[in-house]
């Protein structure tokens, strides 16, 4: 991913960020039981902010790999994510034998599914 496509996708997170910082607790808490964001309930309004931003920049960063990114940018956005952001990945996706993959073959198989 470039440098350009980085700074929209931040831009836009931190005007999401301060959308939310408006709202009240409870809005925000249904937001995240709506996003799948696990114990929402216990969180308080600066951990649901982060929690949902969060959620936000992997929903722009697959996103961004379906528009058709190229192949070595999408193996590129993969190997900067996380393990359990992979693995959130493959679960959103509907691939099926994932849990137990090393990162190389998440990527691997992510890459694949996407191109």
């Amino acid at each position: 991913m470039n440098s350009e496509t980085s700074k929209k996708i931040n831009n836009y997170v931190r005007s999401k960020e301060n959308l939310l910082k408006n709202r009240y607790i409870s809005d925000l808490r249904q937001i995240a039981r709506d996003q799948g964001v696990k114990a929402a309930y216990k969180m308080d309004k600066k951990t649901l902010i982060k929690e949902l931003s969060k959620k936000e920049i992997e929903d722009n960063r697959l996103e961004t790999m379906m528009e058709g990114g190229t192949k070595k940018e999408n193996i590129e956005l993969l190997h900067n994510m996380t393990v359990k952001e992979l693995k959130a990945l493959c679960k959103k996706l509907g691939i099926k034998r994932y849990s137990k993959l090393k990162k190389s073959q998440l990527v691997l198989v992510l890459s694949k599914y996407l191109n």
